[in-house]
Parts: C-alpha cells; structure tokens; sequence
C-alpha cells in the first residue's frame, strides 16, 4: 500500500452507489427478487411466518433474518451440498445449521 493514497473499501464504495447503511454500519440490500429458485415467495412467506418463534423480549436482538435462515434450510436441502459450501448470500453456515 503506497503512502498518501487513502485504500478505498468495498464497503465505502459499495455506499457511495446509492445503497442505505444500516445501524451495524454494514449497506442495507433490499431484495427485489428471488435470488435462487429455493427462496420462498411472499405468499409461501406469509404462510410459514406465523408458526416461527418470535424473538424473545429479553436479551439480545436477533441479527439474522428468519426468512434468510429458512431460505437457505430450502436450499441446501435441494443441492444437498455440505454446510461449509453455503453461498455467502445466506447467513453464515453455522447460523443456518
């Protein structure tokens, strides 16, 4: 890295093309489609979303999307790759495991 040339991240870049940032700090994606042919649709959503737990008033927040965890469940149930192998679009694997 060369002196005076402020290294540009991918996060501060990835910002600067219109994306909002979250509380974490972290760019907010919203999802406008289905990312693979395993990720549920809104009415598949709405029906599952009911008999989920719901997060507990007392402790920590949870920081992972239900959805996102479900979808990923779908998806390795349908690939049937290894947990190690889940794409970095889903939470990460020992999350989703």
């Amino acid at each position: 890295m060369r002196r005076g040339f402020p290294r540009k991240r991918f996060r501060d870049s990835y910002l600067g093309c219109g994306h909002e940032r979250r509380e974490s700090g972290w760019p907010l994606i919203e999802r406008k489609t289905k990312r693979y042919p395993t990720d549920l649709t809104d009415e598949e959503w709405a029906r599952i979303a009911p008999l989920l737990p719901k997060p507990t008033k007392r402790g920590r927040k949870p920081s992972v999307d239900l959805r996102e965890v479900v979808n990923a469940i779908r998806y390795m149930t349908r690939t049937g790759g290894g947990w190690r192998m889940l794409p970095k679009d889903f939470p990460p694997w020992q999350t989703v495991y």
